[in-house]
């Protein structure tokens, strides 16, 4: 991931880094990081450089991916925010589509 291009403060740029390399490395780091960055903000790789959510997702087991499902379903449906709804359902369609969830 390189963010220097984004234009992104120098203290926010090895904290995500270091995560993107974790994620990436370390699967058991990123089932528990998953749930407590949606926890701190549905929305996190809209707002947050690196995609650190989608990178999760794409390499996630089918348990993973079955509670993130529930959470961005239980999001979908319930009375938070519009753009929070429609970001929920954009990533229930990812989610949909992982090859982990396929049989």
């Amino acid at each position: 991931v390189n963010l220097s291009e984004k234009g992104y403060g120098e203290s926010v740029l090895p904290l995500i880094e270091m995560l993107d390399s974790r994620v990436k490395s370390d699967k058991e780091f990123a089932s528990r990081l998953l749930p407590r960055l949606l926890s701190s903000c549905v929305c996190w790789d809209k707002f947050v450089p690196g995609a650190l959510v989608n990178v999760i997702i794409a390499k996630a087991d089918k348990d993973l991916i079955t509670s993130t499902a529930k959470f961005f379903m239980d999001n979908f449906c319930s009375d938070v925010k519009s753009h929070e709804r429609v970001y929920s359902a954009g990533m229930l369609a990812k989610v949909v589509g992982n090859p982990a969830v396929i049989e």
